[in-house]
C-alpha cells in the first residue's frame, strides 16, 4: 500500500463531492476554473500529510515482528484560539519554513465542510470518513467491529497494547 493511493483516493472522493455540492448551490455562479484552487491535491511531503502547501494531519508508525500500525490525525477542526499556545518548533519540515500555526496548517472542515447555513455541518463530516471507509475497503480487507472487540483483539493476540509497545516502538500508554 501507498499513502497516496489509499488517502489520494479519500480526498479525490471529497473533492468530486463538494465540487458537487457548490455546483449544486450555486449554479450559474460557480466558477469551475478555480476548482483546483478550493481544492488542492493530496500529497505525501516531507512526511506530512498536505493539501497543496498546507498540512492536513498528523501520523506515525510503529512495524515489529508482531505487527504494523499506522496511526493518522486528520486535523477536521480545532479550537483556534490554542494555536496561541503553540510555538515555532525549531526542527521542522523544510517546506514550511517559518510559516506560524495559523498559515502552516488547514482544517479539512474549511476545505470540504458546509460552507452554507442550511447544509448540515456533520454530513460533510461524516462523508469524510465514509471516503476514509471506502477507500480503505478498496486496499484492504476491512471488517467492522467494535471498539471493544478491537481491544479485546490486542489483548489476546498481542498481550494488550502496552505489552505490545514497550519495547518495541518507544511508545507508552499513560
Amino acid at each position: 500500500w501507498s499513502v497516496g493511493y489509499v488517502f489520494g483516493n479519500v480526498f479525490e472522493r471529497c473533492k468530486l463531492d463538494a465540487i458537487q455540492r457548490k455546483r449544486r448551490l450555486f449554479q450559474q455562479d460557480y466558477n469551475k476554473e478555480k476548482e483546483e484552487d478550493m481544492y488542492p491535491n493530496f500529497t505525501l511531503r516531507e512526511n506530512d500529510y498536505v493539501l497543496g502547501k498546507h498540512k492536513i494531519g498528523g501520523n506515525a508508525q510503529a512495524i515489529t515482528a508482531q505487527g504494523w500500525l499506522h496511526h493518522t490525525s486528520f486535523l477536521w477542526d480545532y479550537q483556534q484560539e490554542n494555536m496561541a499556545y503553540l510555538s515555532l518548533p525549531q526542527k521542522r519540515p523544510e517546506y514550511r519554513g517559518d510559516r506560524t500555526h495559523d498559515d502552516f496548517l488547514v482544517k479539512l472542515k474549511k476545505v470540504y465542510g458546509s460552507h452554507e447555513e442550511e447544509e448540515d455541518e456533520e454530513s460533510a463530516k461524516r462523508a469524510f470518513f465514509y471516503h476514509v471507509k471506502c477507500a480503505c475497503q478498496d486496499s484492504f480487507d476491512v471488517k467492522e467491529v467494535t471498539v471493544k472487540d478491537a481491544l479485546d483483539v490486542v489483548e489476546k493476540e498481542l498481550g494488550g497494547m502496552q505489552a505490545w509497545l514497550h519495547g518495541k516502538c518507544c511508545a507508552r500508554i499513560i
